[in-house]
């Protein structure tokens, strides 16, 4: 009885195994996904960021470092996603380097992404967080606040100390301590209030305590001037220096530049600062030898602007110096109220004349008819007037030309709006006075101008005989003389039937031709041993000599890019095809190729100014437009930035060339 129970126990088990089997094999999918969803927490919980800054406190003017490190157990870590710096300027697009520690049988491998930063106005600003995206899932740094404060100038006289007033800035700390208050760019502005459409000028001094600085330029920066019509009045080329004594301190004063702005808004708008670029000559006292390890604690002991080193000191030191000057803040007022109906929304002193070519004509002519605008103001900014009903003429299209001119310190010129009349009655036929409205924001009020009545002589035309068209028949004469055949080619009957030649086959060039192809294919291939073996040997001509190929791919991306109107991605292949071009060029490596990398090699090698100012320009547009956000270009600046590559690229591919 018990051997008769054993079965049924048994094919139970088996069923329960079975019913195990098919829900574990059903149930895998659901595992594999769980098991890949835990992985990719694993790996993401393992990558960390963080961001950090040298200084969260600083004066208006100077640099913050700021800094990404993205750490992880796996060696090709994502590239993170650096925040938009709007309140700041980018003095130095982003450098990469590496750390890999090893400890306790793990490596740690930590990437660091460092921007160099410059406060644009005072104020509390916050950082937004760096971000990187991996395996789906994204990981935050935390934010950052920095305060920026009025730098404290003590040697400064009291009559600048209102002003905003911002040092040069040197690399040595130490050195910039001591040229506070004795090297700094000032703005000057005519009208802190102007009307919207009114023109204001800046004027940038250079004040200068008997310094010695030299090489001076402007930083390739991109400065949008966003909120402002821009025209230069004037860049010194050579500084002419005026002594003069403020509160017993004496200054030598320079102009450097003068540019004329035309706000477009209302309200509060910010001018951008300006950078002026140069080198500053120190001297260093040598009274006691000094050990390096001295000299490195503290390289600039005593103030090397006094008077007493001058009787011993050992050679002189040249070092960078950038002098920055501080943003202008103005109050843009609207125009009062109420505008007149007829104002047309130019703003400016004008004087208004009509002309016409001539005072006489018939009915078959046309008359050239001209607005003139004559004065100071944003003259491209005049609208077309509203003409009145010319009773007896036809208009046609206008036409405007403006001829814009510097007038002393103010933008002034001419525009011309030229019509085309034809007369329609015969007699004395006259144009009636046309008026324009404008603001004068000399006076602050409305102004109509008003031109004189044109009279003109009118006659009647000459009527035209109308062509009269006759057929064949009529055009006939019996007395012409046709001939044929002039356009007839016959066919010829002689020449294909004759007897046949025959040429051997070694006369006939095709075939001797052919018979070098193996020669040069050999020759060839001889070539191509030799040059791969020369690269191979020589990595650095073999990295020139692939440097246009490279670049020309890379800008093959960023044309792609264009075309779909990416903005980001167009100018960060942009920024790598010239940046890798020049690194290629130049035989270094482009991670941490900084723009005054690039010029001081460029001029070693004998480059024009005029070429390395544009490649600047265009590598800090490029960084601008991928760094700050709020920098957006349209599609006709994208594409005059490709075009500048491009000609840049080929213009460099000479010159390097013949530079020794």
């Amino acid at each position: 009885m018990t051997g008769k129970l054993f079965p049924k126990p048994k094919r139970h088990a088996i069923g329960l195994l079975r019913r195990a089997f098919v829900g574990a094999v059903h149930e895998l999918p659901l595992l594999a996904v769980c098991f890949v969803f835990l992985a990719s927490i694993t790996y993401a919980q393992d990558i960390q960021i963080t961001a950090s800054v040298n200084q969260t406190k600083v004066e208006l003017g100077d640099y913050i470092t700021y800094t990404v490190k993205i750490s992880g157990s796996s060696q090709n870590l994502p590239y993170p996603q650096l925040p938009s710096f709007d309140q700041f300027r980018v003095v130095r697009p982003p450098s990469q380097s590496s750390q890999i520690i090893h400890a306790q049988n793990q490596m740690t491998v930590s990437m660091l992404y460092t921007v160099v930063l410059q406060p644009k106005e005072i104020g509390r600003f916050t950082i937004v967080p760096a971000a990187v995206e991996s395996r789906g899932l994204r990981l935050e740094s935390d934010p950052i606040t920095i305060e920026v404060v009025k730098e404290v100038l003590a040697t400064l006289p009291a009559s600048l100390s209102s002003e905003n007033i911002i040092s040069a800035r040197t690399a040595s700390p130490e050195l910039n301590k001591q040229l506070k208050g004795k090297l700094f760019l000032r703005p000057t502005i005519n009208n802190t209030t102007p009307y919207v459409g009114e023109q204001i000028v800046v004027s940038y001094y250079l004040y200068n305590t008997r310094l010695k600085v030299g090489n001076l330029g402007f930083a390739y920066e991109r400065i949008t001037y966003k909120d402002f019509l821009k025209e230069d009045l004037y860049t010194a080329k050579s500084l002419n220096y005026r002594e003069k004594a403020i509160e017993n301190v004496f200054y030598q004063i320079a102009l450097i530049k003068k540019i004329a702005l035309v706000p477009t808004k209302t309200g509060t708008c910010m001018i951008d600062a300006i950078t002026l670029t140069g080198t500053l000559e120190v001297e260093r006292p040598t009274r006691q030898r000094r050990s390096s390890r001295d000299f490195f604690r503290d390289p600039f002991p005593r103030d090397p602007f006094g008077d007493s080193f001058f009787d011993s000191f050992f050679g002189k030191n040249t070092v960078r110096v950038n002098i920055p000057s501080s943003p202008i803040e103005i109050s843009v007022r609207p125009l009062p109220e109420p505008k007149p109906d007829e104002f047309s929304g130019s703003i400016g002193k004008y004087k208004l004349e009509a002309k016409v070519d001539r005072t006489s004509a018939s009915q078959d002519d046309l008359i050239t008819l001209n607005l003139e605008f004559q004065g100071t103001g944003y003259v491209e900014a005049i609208a077309e007037p509203k003409l009145p009903p010319l009773d007896g003429f036809q208009l046609y299209e206008s036409k405007a030309t403006a001829k814009p001119r510097i007038v002393g310190d103010n933008l002034g010129g001419e525009k011309t709006f030229e019509y085309v009349l034809r007369p329609t009655k015969t007699g004395i036929q006259t144009i009636p006075p046309i008026h324009y409205t404008i603001f004068d924001p000399e006076t602050e009020q409305y102004r109509t101008l008003t031109t004189k009545e044109v009279a003109l002589k009118i006659t009647p035309g000459k009527t035209p005989e109308m062509p009269v068209v006759v057929g064949p028949s009529e055009q006939a004469k019996p007395e012409e003389v046709v001939q044929l055949g002039r356009e007839i080619n016959y066919i010829k009957t002689r020449g294909f039937a004759g007897a046949t030649q025959y040429k051997l086959l070694i006369q006939e060039t095709p075939f001797l031709l052919l018979q070098t192809i193996p020669l040069g294919a050999l020759a060839l291939g001889f070539w191509m041993k030799r040059r791969r073996e020369m690269m191979e040997s020589d990595l650095g001509r073999a990295r020139k000599l692939k440097a246009r190929g490279i670049a020309a791919r890379r800008l093959n991306t960023a044309a792609k890019f264009l075309r779909q109107h990416n903005h980001d991605q167009f100018f960060a292949e942009l920024s790598n095809a010239l940046r890798g071009y020049l690194a290629d060029k130049l035989n270094r490596q482009a991670a941490g190729l900084t723009t005054d990398d690039i010029v001081d090699a460029l001029a070693e090698r004998g480059i024009s100014p005029e070429v390395y100012k544009q490649i600047a320009a265009l590598l800090d547009e490029s960084d601008s437009a991928r760094y700050a956000k709020s920098t957006q270009h349209s599609a006709d600046e994208m594409r005059a930035a490709y075009q500048a590559s491009l000609r840049l690229i080929n213009q460099l591919e000479k010159l390097l060339r013949q530079s020794p």
